[in-house]
């Protein structure tokens, strides 16, 4: 049998391209990253992207708790190398707030509201719906001079508390450090423009367009956050309230509310009526806005969603 010397032979291959690293065609919109040719190119922009870079990662989950494991990849700002991670498909409820559970406590939480109402959301137990205390609560409500008890007309509760005498002022006092204090009134078109004031100790009252980073939720500024327009076109029974609150400095806030002699031209009288107070933490509570994400590095076991309005749709991402 004739030996075959490898040194004088020439062997030719047609069946693969010049060089075999170009073999195929690059996906469109994917681009060689810098310096970098061929396979090896490819192969190493892969490995520093996993290993010291941020991959991005698209998918379509289905179910309720998918976990995920991955080696060494991150979503995002979340390092979920090594780690858990679980998520969950939420549509909020307006009166009752879903609660989630983690399966174990996660350091991240991400949430997305892929609908078209905003949600209200909160962590680790606190209402995702602000806190409700009713005018009929004497240990937050102090009312001077003459209120009248109105039970037709009310939102939460039972009743409202009503005055249309020039002075007179309802106080209320939640009696915690808070973020967000409000009021809810019933509008009527007998109801006229009162007059805000907050105050920390509750015996030095300002106008809230005085006080540094006080901000009213409604948009209002300048000396517009230092009064309220009561008035609606028709006398509301129990459909309708219209809240005034304000994101405030952390702090015992309290928040007066006086009668005046001022109205909208179209209003029958002066009345004031009073609901319910309220209050939040906009760093424990949040409105997610419609097509928001918030990224929250905080340890958290579990996600309360919830809604004023609507049926928004919140993705809860929870990572250890």
């Amino acid at each position: 049998m004739a030996s075959f010397n490898f040194e004088t032979h020439n062997i030719k291959i047609t069946s693969l391209p010049g060089d075999p690293s170009q073999d195929g065609t690059d996906a469109t919109g994917v681009v060689l990253p810098t310096g970098a040719t061929g396979i090896r190119g490819w192969l190493s922009g892969i490995y520093n992207l996993f290993n010291g870079g941020t991959a991005k990662v698209n998918a379509t989950l289905t179910g309720s708790n998918l976990p995920l494991v991955a080696s060494s990849a991150e979503i995002g700002k979340v390092d979920i190398s090594l780690l858990d991670y679980e998520i969950r498909k939420i549509s909020a409820k307006t009166a009752n707030p879903f609660n989630f559970k983690f399966s174990q406590p996660v350091k991240v939480v991400n949430l997305t509201n892929f609908g078209s109402d905003v949600a209200l959301c909160s962590l680790n137990g606190y209402p995702a719906i602000p806190i409700i205390h009713d005018n009929l609560d004497a240990t937050k409500w102090t009312f001077t001079g003459t209120w009248s008890n109105e039970t037709t007309h009310f939102y939460y509760g039972t009743n409202s508390q009503f005055s249309s005498i020039n002075g007179n002022n309802a106080v209320y006092n939640p009696g915690t450090d808070v973020r967000m204090i409000g009021i809810s009134f019933v509008p009527s078109s007998s109801s006229g423009i009162a007059k805000i004031e907050l105050s920390l100790d509750g015996t030095t009252w300002q106008n809230p367009s005085d006080i540094a980073g006080v901000l009213r939720t409604d948009g209002a500024t300048g000396t517009s956050m230092n009064t309220f327009d009561l008035y609606y076109n028709t006398h509301e029974t129990t459909t309708k309230t219209t809240t005034l609150s304000f994101i405030v400095p952390s702090g015992a806030w309290k928040i007066k509310v006086t009668v005046t002699n001022i109205k909208n031209t179209l209003s029958s009288n002066y009345r004031v009526y009073i609901d319910a107070g309220m209050i939040g933490d906009d760093t424990k509570s949040f409105e997610l806005k419609p097509g928001e994400t918030k990224y929250i590095p905080i340890v958290a076991t579990s996600v309360s969603v919830g809604c004023s309005s609507g049926a928004p749709e919140v993705i809860v991402e929870g990572y250890r």
